[in-house]
Parts: C-alpha cells; structure tokens; sequence
C-alpha cells in the first residue's frame, strides 16, 4: 500500500539539503558534510522527522543509492592509467589496506581479545567512503591523487567483501563456504562486465538521445534486479558496470552521461539519511575503543599510503593520500549492520564501528577538500569561483601571517594567480603521424574544441581546432597520407604571459583552449572560461 508519509519525507529531505548543503557552502565545507549535519539533525536523536521507522523502511532504496555511487566510483577509474603501472597501483593499494587491518585489529585486541573478532573489526575499517566521489565532483578535481583515490575506493570495498564474507561464514558454520562466496562476487563481476558492454554497444546503435536515456537506466536497474534475485553482491555489480561502460564506451559515453544526471539527488539522499543514522550516543558511550579504532585506522591508511608510494615511487604525496581517504561510511557501516544481524552475538563490535563513522564521515569530507587543495587538483578558476580557502579563513590566516612575521618567521605567502596556476594537466592528445579518424576520436571525448598534437618524444608539434577539421574539404579526410601533423598549427601560449594576454590570444583565434608550452613541452592546457574566472 502507498505511504503518503514517505515520499512526503523524502521531499523534506532534497528542500533540507538545499538549505544545510548552501550553510556547508558558505562555511567553506564540501556540501556533503550539509547533508550529514541535517541528516543528524532531522534524524531520530534531535528533531525525529527521520525515525528509526523510516529508516528502515527505505533500506532497499539506500541500498540501490549505494551501488548507484558506487557505479560512479568504477566509472571515474581510467584503466589505461592503471596499466601503465598495474603492479605499482595494486601494491600501493594493498600496503595501505592491510596496514589499516592490522592496525585496527591490533588495537582492538585491548578492547576484543578474541582475535576473530579484532581481525573482523579490521576487515570493516578497510573500506574507503563513497562520499569522498562527491567532494571529487564538486569541486572538479582532477589529477593523480583524485584517479588513485577512486581506484583505492573500489579496490578497498572488493578487498573488505572478499575477506568479510568468508570468515563470517566460518565464525558462523566452521566451513568456509567457497562456493557461495565465488558466486556472490565473481557472479557479480560479470554480470557488471557483460551489461557493461551491452550499454557501451548501445551507445553505438541507439541515435536517439530519449533511447539512450531509457536503455542506460533500464539495464543499469535490470542488472541490480538480477544481482538481488540470484543473490550476487549488487555493489561489485555496480562497481564493475561503471568501470566496464566507461572505459568501453567509443562514443563520447552517451549512456553514462544519462545516467549520471541524477547524481546530485542520489548523494543529497543518501547522505541524508546516512547522517539520521549516524549514533552519536553510541559514540559517547564507546569512547574508549572508539579511540582506539580511529587512531588504528589512521596509522594504517596514512602510513600505508607513505609506504606504498615510497615503493612504488608513484608521483604522489603518501601523506596526502592517506588523510584523503580517510572517509568511513557506506560499505563499512553495511558489513558491521550485516554483523549485527549474523547472530554472533557481536554487538559491542558493531557498535565500535558504527560509532567510528561518526566521526570520519563528518571529518572525512573536510580533509579530502583540504588535500585536494593543497594538491593542486581542484582547478584555481574552482578556487576563485567558490572562494574555497584551506581549512582556515584568510581573516585567521592573515592573523597568523602576521604573528609568524613578527617572529621573524613569516612563512610564504599563496602565489597570485598566473597562467600556470590555471593548468588543466588532463587534455586531449594524438600523435603527429595518426590518422584523421583519431582527430576525429580525440574530438568526440574532448571538453574543448582543442586538440593537441605531439611527435614520439612527446614534444610539441601543434594544435588542432573543430573549426580546422570541420571546414576541410570532405574528400581530404580520406587521403590516405592525410595525418595530424598535416593539420597541426603552432598555436601556443607560454608561462610568461598574463591571463589578459592568454584571453586575447584564445579570441584571437577563436577557440575555447590552448596548450601552454616551455621548451618544446607541453605544461598543460588552459581554458577560457577559467581565464575569465580569474579575472572577474
């Protein structure tokens, strides 16, 4: 029977998440830590709007929310980085997570001397949060840190399942259950690798943009139907169509794109009623192992993240990663709620991690945006758009500039906005000697109407422009010794230049982008529209 009372509450939260999402803005929070603070305050510890019975009558839709973030968790992951260093990646992964295992269950054993149950506790602190995608979208962050940490989230939650799930099988049975365990995950997998390939064909078939809509929505729900029904884990499906489709997709990802547009009402919702069950009495009353935990878990996700990259000499900063991926939520609070309903009789256990969520998935978000600032991923037009500052406010920091000056210790000031500053490190490339059908290609994916083209020691040959390839002549694009280079124009802009020089060379030539280039290579590529951010 329809409940007028739940779509009612559900309205309630999307009008409260535009209200608490723009007070996190104004506080210069990510927008997520809004939706938590007003998910806690409508929840069932203050205002009740959000009652426990709610709560539990929306679990499968939660439940679909979560493998929809997930889908765009494995989505965002670009394969072709992973491969050029697939050990490198995978090593630095599984340093950082089973650090954060050993660590956690090492301290719980103070407060869990059963070490089963201390090596459970550890297995639920391994995942990273899907809320860390939202603080990545808003800001449109982009660059090693932000690809390694989507590739961390996935590999941590199929780690956490392919352990969690076969030990509490045997604390329950004393077997271990191989088979059901293969077919809950592997089953998953490709069904995610198959329905992700029908979407990427799809796309290729369908001309209407309505179809595309309507195919990319319907498999997406047909593939979480099939995994509840043949009880196969729905989030490895989920993780696994998202990466399937997007790194499959030749046309411009037509169907991921429609499926990305309720995005915004899928983290405002979730996230929501994420915050209503946070339990802060709980937290309260645990407060001693609670400690313990979040203290374990921080040595191992940063420290595994310093180690992991001293390793492998990836071009990261190790202590960076490790507090950017510090968020709990989602996955770890579903295995320690599915704990709770194993009748091992755990509830001191659960309790613990579900307390920790408190505090990481409201302090999470907020060092996440802090390292993506310090990083220098999230775009400086982004920066100056939404008055994002680290951490601090420049009142506070201009009280502290000062004491320090006076110390005789004054530390540097932040560089003014220049050209490089504004560097987008992510472009569209081809090769000088590559066909015109790659133009073509590098076009259908590129956010600009430029493309850059380099010779085979990756110096700088030229650019191409959509208005270039447009207006030659038909019968050209099929000359067989037709190649970029052929095309390329020497079109550039240099570090030195101002930003009103840089604006008045891209209208110069009519285009919306330009590379910047220093002997002969290319820094990165510089957009209009972050030209006029920075100037206004």
């Amino acid at each position: 029977m329809f409940e007028p009372a739940l779509l009612i509450k559900i309205g309630v939260i999307w009008i409260s998440a535009v209200l608490f999402a723009e007070m996190a803005r104004r506080l210069k929070l990510p927008i997520v830590v809004g939706y938590l603070v007003g998910g806690i305050l409508l929840g069932p510890y203050v205002l009740r709007i959000l009652d426990s019975p709610f709560l539990h009558e929306i679990k499968t839709l939660k439940a679909y929310l979560l493998a929809y973030i997930l889908y765009l968790v494995g989505r965002k992951i670009k394969l072709a980085n992973v491969l050029k260093n697939p050990g490198k990646f995978t090593l630095l992964a599984t340093l950082q997570a089973l650090l954060t295992l050993v660590f956690v269950a090492l301290f719980s054993l103070w407060k869990f001397p059963n070490p089963w149950h201390a090596l459970l506790l550890g297995i639920i602190a391994m995942p990273t949060a899907v809320i860390s995608v939202t603080v990545v979208d808003e800001y449109h962050a982009d660059g090693p840190l932000s690809q390694t940490l989507f590739f961390l989230i996935a590999f941590d939650n199929l780690l956490a399942l392919v352990l969690f799930l076969p030990l509490v099988t045997y604390l329950k049975t004393h077997t271990v259950a191989l088979g059901a365990v293969s077919w809950a995950l592997g089953g998953a997998a490709l069904l995610g690798l198959v329905l992700g390939l029908f979407l990427a064909y799809a796309e290729t078939v369908l001309e209407e943009e309505a179809l595309v809509f309507l195919y990319a929505w319907g498999i997406f729900a047909l593939g979480f139907g099939l995994a509840a029904y043949f009880h196969l884990d729905e989030r490895v499906y989920a993780l696994l169509f998202g990466l399937v489709a997007a790194n499959t997709s030749v046309v411009q990802q037509r169907g991921l794109r429609h499926l990305d547009r309720v995005s915004d009402f899928a983290y405002s919702l979730f996230f929501f009623v994420a915050g209503a069950s946070l339990n802060f009495p709980m937290l309260v009353n645990l407060r001693f192992a609670v400690v313990l935990y979040i203290l374990g878990r921080v040595l191992g996700k940063v420290g595994g993240s310093v180690l992991g990259t001293r390793r492998t000499r990836l071009p990261l900063r190790g202590d960076y990663l490790g507090l950017g991926i510090l968020s709990q939520g989602g996955l770890s609070t579903g295995l320690a709620l599915a704990l709770g309903a194993s009748s091992l009789g755990l509830d001191d256990l659960v309790n613990v991690a579900l307390a920790s969520t408190v505090v990481f998935e409201l302090v999470g978000p907020v060092l996440l945006k802090e390292v993506l600032v310090r990083a220098g991923e999230i775009p400086l037009a982004v920066l100056v758009r939404r008055g994002v500052e680290p951490l601090f406010d420049v009142e506070f920091q201009n009280i502290v500039h000062e004491f320090m000056r006076r110390l005789g210790l004054e530390p540097a000031r932040r560089p003014d906005i220049t050209l490089t500053t504004l560097l987008r490190k992510t472009f569209p490339v081809v090769r000088a000697d590559d066909p015109v059908q790659a133009l073509v290609q590098a076009f259908r994916n590129a956010s600009s109407d430029t493309v850059v083209v380099l010779g085979p020691q990756d110096e700088f040959v030229g650019v191409v422009f959509l208005h270039d390839l447009e207006n030659l002549p038909l019968l050209r694009m099929f000359e067989q010794d037709l190649r970029a280079r052929k095309l390329a124009r020497r079109a550039f802009l240099t570090p030195e230049m101002s930003l009103q020089e840089a604006l008045e060379r891209l209208q110069e030539l009519e285009t919306d982008a330009l590379p910047v280039v220093q002997k002969g290579k290319v820094l990165g590529m510089v957009h209009r529209k972050d030209l006029l951010s920075a100037l206004l």
